[in-house]
C-alpha cells in the first residue's frame, strides 16, 4: 500500500516546493490574494511520525504523534 502525502518541506526540498520557494526568492508576483483555501506541509522530520491505520470501514485514517498535535 502506497500512502500519498501533502507536499512536504525539508532541507533541499525538491518539486513543486522548490519552485515555490525560488518563486519567492525572486520577488515574483504570485496570484494568491485571492485563494481563500487553506493548506498544511508537514515538515519531513514529522512525517516519520505518521502511522497509518486501517478504519473499520476499510478506509485508511493517518495517526499523527503526540508532538505533532
Amino acid at each position: 500500500m502506497g500512502i500519498r502525502p501533502p507536499l512536504i518541506y525539508g532541507a533541499d526540498a525538491k518539486g513543486n516546493f522548490a519552485l515555490l520557494t525560488r518563486a519567492v526568492s525572486l520577488e515574483l508576483r504570485l496570484p494568491f490574494a485571492a485563494i481563500r483555501n487553506h493548506r498544511a506541509f508537514p515538515a519531513v522530520q514529522n512525517l516519520s511520525g505518521w502511522e497509518p491505520q486501517v478504519s473499520l470501514d476499510g478506509g485508511l485514517q493517518l495517526a499523527l504523534s503526540a508532538q505533532d498535535a
